[in-house]
C-alpha cells in the first residue's frame, strides 16, 4: 500500500514538473517571437513635466494632468505593443540593435491624452 501512495506522489510531481517545463517553453517562445523596441520614457516624461511647469498651474491640477498622462502612456503603449507584436523597453535598457519608437509612441500618447482629457471634462 505504501508503494502505491509513493508512486502516486511521484506521478503528481512528474506531472507538475512537466506542466512547469511546458509553460516555461511556451513563455520563452512567446517572448522570442516578439521584437524588442525602445522608448525614451524619461525624456518623454521630462518634456511633459516641463510643459506643465511652464503653465504655472496649482498642485491639484498638476496631479490631474499627471494622472491623465500616466493613463495615456499606459493605454498607448499597450495598444502599440499589441498591434505591432513588440515588447517596449526603456531606452537605457538596450545598448544597440533595437528600433526606437519614441516619436511614434509620443504621438499616440498625445492623441490618447486628448481623448482622456475630453472625456474627463
Amino acid at each position: 500500500m505504501k508503494n502505491i501512495i509513493l508512486n502516486k506522489n511521484n506521478l503528481i510531481v512528474i506531472l507538475f514538473v512537466f506542466c512547469l517545463l511546458n509553460f516555461s517553453f511556451s513563455f520563452f517562445n512567446l517572448i522570442n517571437s516578439k521584437e524588442v523596441v525602445v522608448f525614451d520614457l524619461a525624456g518623454t516624461f521630462e518634456n511633459f513635466q516641463n510643459t506643465l511647469s511652464e503653465k504655472k498651474i496649482d498642485q491639484d491640477l498638476h496631479h490631474i494632468y499627471l494622472s491623465r498622462f500616466s493613463n495615456a502612456l499606459e493605454q498607448a503603449s499597450h495598444e502599440y505593443s499589441n498591434d505591432n507584436n513588440v515588447v517596449i523597453v526603456p531606452t537605457p535598457a538596450v545598448i544597440s540593435g533595437a528600433t526606437d519608437i519614441t516619436e511614434i509612441l509620443q504621438s499616440k500618447i498625445i492623441t490618447t491624452y486628448q481623448k482622456i482629457s475630453y472625456q474627463g471634462e
